[in-house]
């Protein structure tokens, strides 16, 4: 997993930096799902089950798979505003494996946002541990990504035809719905089910997102 980003230095060079890299070993005596959560940790990434096969996605924006409108909705869209105090917070802080510490855990800098905090009343931190990054700024990048995305507070339920089976967990669509203000709005489809009605229907279970999420500029 390699992907880069470019930056400015102080004399305006642009730069280019790893954004995922993949640094580190697996031992084959831990448990399999520990050594992929491990390495999904380098890449923001997420790994999901769909029409019988598993997908492994790194955390990077990818352009709408599907537009979805009214007509091909078969029921109302259910919308929950607010997350449980439980599932989200306002700082991520944590270790790495540390290259300039002669790769043994350090602490990265926490990520925090301000005004997060105000609106929660007390700082509230994920523990965030990366075995398999090893390098400082794409620590706290990672951190920030998992900051924003905790933050996505719409999650909708949309009930579509057919045309749903096109898509699979993880990908992004758009909506357009007048009752609910959506205007090709993106969202990310986390799960699915196939409903049996009066009439076969596709649950689409999605998140808010967007390519702001993923901008991240390095700050000394």
């Amino acid at each position: 997993c390699n992907d880069q980003a470019e930056f400015r230095n102080d004399d305006n060079q642009l730069q280019y930096h790893d954004r995922y890299r993949l640094d580190g070993y697996i031992d084959t005596s831990d448990k399999i799902s520990s050594n992929i959560e491990n390495m999904l940790s380098a890449m923001f990434g997420e790994m999901v089950y769909s029409q019988g096969e598993l997908h492994i996605k790194a955390g990077y924006y990818t352009e709408p798979e599907l537009d979805i409108n009214e007509s091909m909705m078969v029921g109302d869209i259910t919308l929950q505003t607010k997350q449980s105090r439980r599932s989200q917070y306002n700082g991520v802080k944590g270790v790495f494996l540390s290259s300039e510490e002669n790769y043994v855990l350090a602490d990265y800098p926490s990520q925090i946002s301000n005004d997060y905090a105000v609106v929660d009343g007390d700082p509230i931190y994920l523990d965030m541990t990366l075995p398999f990054t090893t390098d400082n700024i794409r620590a706290q990048r990672l951190a920030k990504l998992a900051l924003g995305k905790s933050r996505q507070q719409r999650v909708i339920t949309v009930p579509v035809n057919l045309v749903g089976l096109k898509i699979k967990a993880g990908d992004n669509i758009r909506i357009t719905n007048e009752k609910l203000g959506l205007d090709n709005a993106v969202y990310q489809v986390v799960d699915y089910e196939l409903e049996f009605s009066e009439q076969l229907k596709v649950n689409l279970v999605c998140v808010e997102t967007g390519s702001y999420l993923y901008d991240w500029e390095f700050e000394d």
